[in-house]
């Protein structure tokens, strides 16, 4: 049965509606082409977009993980320069000395 204009229009509507398209460009002569890139999905058992897809996943989870590990190693060195200088000023703080705990 040969698809109609009707039946065209419909999908492209719908696929506007449901889908973002994003293009690559892969050059013929890198060392990542689209046939590597296919049969690794091949291999995988997945579609070159789903594997595509799960390699962008991977790469945003793994950044997020950098990204959180480096706000765990900023906020324990400020945690422990505070604690530095709490320890120097302990006895100042105790006696009243020091009231204003504000970082300028």
């Amino acid at each position: 049965m040969p698809v109609t204009k009707a039946h065209i229009r419909a999908t492209t509507k719908y696929e506007n509606k449901s889908y973002d398209k994003i293009c690559i460009r892969i050059r013929k002569d890198a060392d990542i082409t689209r046939d590597k890139l296919q049969k690794a999905a091949d291999a995988a058992g997945e579609s070159l977009n789903s594997y595509v897809m799960e390699a962008v996943r991977q790469r945003m989870k793994n950044t997020d993980k950098e990204e959180i590990k480096a706000r765990e190693i900023a906020e324990e060195k400020i945690f422990g320069d505070f604690l530095r200088w709490y320890e120097e000023h302990k006895k100042e703080i105790e006696e009243g000395k020091i009231t204003d705990y504000t970082v300028k």
